[in-house]
């Protein structure tokens, strides 16, 4: 099969099952203070980054209509896509490939990158990522051309100027993926300059430290404060819960919503303690074995590993769990899925079987894409999904509230505070609402002991709001 075909193919399936985020919304949850500003109109501005100016360019060609904004998210997932194509074929033939490829394309857990319009950087992230390990490895196959060399290092040294921690993974990337390739000596060489790059990046954020370390949770903890008070047994525990629950959504992608709250939190981190031992213990002698099917399976290990810690903190500051985290990462099914086929490629059955995982996660994609018809949609959705989530309730409330539904609205700031007492924003919220109503509501009064109140006791950042959205009001 030629590559062309490969190609229309990938892009034909990208094409179907996102056809419906056209329909999708600017909610809450996108990058307000950007589509906001003042100059987002000014091309001069947003050169400055690649993810503004691709802001502009939709502005200048639809306003705040959403469909160019999803055309452009749209486009760079094809082009992705297409990019993991090439990826697998470092590995396999092209008819496998392209198998993997299009799962790749049809994932469900893309729908946060690609049709929420604020998770575009991480398909950005896997967009450069692949094209620098595909050009790098290019040319170390061809003796060191120097064209494909110094174009992956001048898209490094781009996108690690775009201030991104994703830049400090990609010399691991190299290096593991030219160790695999078998090209291990050229390939840690020629990594010298991007680990340079990355040790000069990590300088350039020195004066930003204090910054990060003063910067405090909804709790008013700050992050250094955190560090010194956190436990090995918690530590470990988020880790597990963290890679572990992304683990279950790349491989069982049910249930998808913006928060990942679990309904019990100190049970279930324990089980999954106990679950990432035995599964660390299983996988650590594959490592060491040189048949090609475990070093597939090694390097698909390292490779989740690798991509999904720079999502991860020690301390409860980020979403341990979250869907956008996953866009590239999700190339570690792509590449088991590839293995199996390979190793019984004239098994019907196994065939038919990728066909229907393709169909299965394709009509998972599309049904998640309904849930962006509306804001309002969405987070009826969140809070199904998610009934444990304070955020969620908040969000939700605040919908209510902008669409009129003052009672409901107040229902559901009573539900985030019955979550977790003393949310600060759902207090404002109702605050403001009986302002609207000509009272003033002096104190919220939370029983503590309230049965949910267990429930919400593991959650993370609070999402912020940008003071525009009360001016609505």
């Amino acid at each position: 099969m030629k590559k062309i075909h490969c190609y229309f193919m990938i892009g034909l399936a990208c094409s179907i099952v996102y056809a419906n985020s056209f329909l999708g919304c600017i909610n809450i949850c996108d990058d307000a203070s950007f589509f906001t500003h003042k100059l987002i109109g000014s091309w001069v501005y947003n050169l400055q980054s690649l993810l503004s100016f691709l802001y502009s360019l939709a502005y200048h060609v639809s306003g705040y209509n959403p469909w160019s904004w999803h055309l452009i998210s749209l486009i760079l997932h094809i082009v992705t896509s297409m990019l993991a194509f090439n990826f697998l074929k470092l590995f396999f033939s092209n008819k496998i490939s392209l198998i993997g490829a299009i799962i790749f394309a049809v994932h469900p857990v893309h729908t946060e990158a690609v049709t929420w319009i604020s998770g575009r950087v991480y398909i950005l992230n896997a967009l450069f990522s692949f094209a620098i390990i595909l050009l790098f490895i290019d040319s170390i196959k061809s003796k060191f051309k120097i064209l494909p060399y110094s174009l992956a290092l001048v898209m490094y040294v781009f996108w690690a100027r775009e201030t991104n921690p994703f830049f400090m993974s990609v010399p691991l990337l190299l290096i593991i993926t030219g160790l695999f390739l078998g090209v291990f000596k050229k390939s840690l060489k020629g990594s010298i300059p991007f680990i340079a790059i990355t040790f000069f990046g990590l300088l350039l954020l020195l004066p930003k430290i204090p910054l990060i370390f003063a910067y405090r949770n909804e709790n008013g903890v700050n992050l250094l404060q955190a560090l010194l008070d956190v436990k090995f047994y918690d530590w470990f525990g988020r880790f597990s819960f963290s890679m572990l629950g992304n683990f279950r959504l790349l491989f069982y992608p049910v249930g998808l919503t913006y928060y990942h709250e679990p309904a019990l939190a100190y049970p279930l981190v324990t089980n999954q303690m106990l679950v990432a031992y035995i599964f660390a213990i299983f996988l650590f002698p594959l490592i060491f074995n040189t048949k090609k099917n475990f070093q597939i399976v090694s390097f698909s290990v390292l490779l989740y590993f690798i991509l999904m810690f720079p999502f991860f903190s020690p301390v409860a500051l980020v979403s341990s769990i979250a869907e956008r985290y996953l866009y590239m990462v999700s190339i570690v099914v792509s590449l088991l899925v590839c293995l199996i086929l390979d190793n019984f490629k004239d098994n019907k059955i196994l065939f038919i079987l990728s066909v229907s995982l393709i169909l299965f996660f394709s009509g998972l994609t599309i049904l998640r894409n309904n849930d962006y018809r509306s804001s309002l949609i969405y987070w009826e959705k969140t809070v199904e999904a998610s009934p444990y989530s304070y955020r969620a309730h908040n969000n939700l409330g605040l919908e209510y509230l902008y669409a009129g539904y003052h009672n409901a609205a107040l229902k559901e700031f009573k539900e985030s505070l019955r979550c977790k007492p003393h949310h600060e924003n759902a207090i404002k919220n109702i605050q403001l609402l009986g302002l609207l109503h000509g009272k003033k509501v002096k104190q919220i009064k939370v029983n503590p002991y309230d049965f949910l109140y267990i429930f919400g006791k593991t959650n993370y950042r609070e999402m912020v709001l940008d003071r525009h959205l009360y001016k609505k009001l």
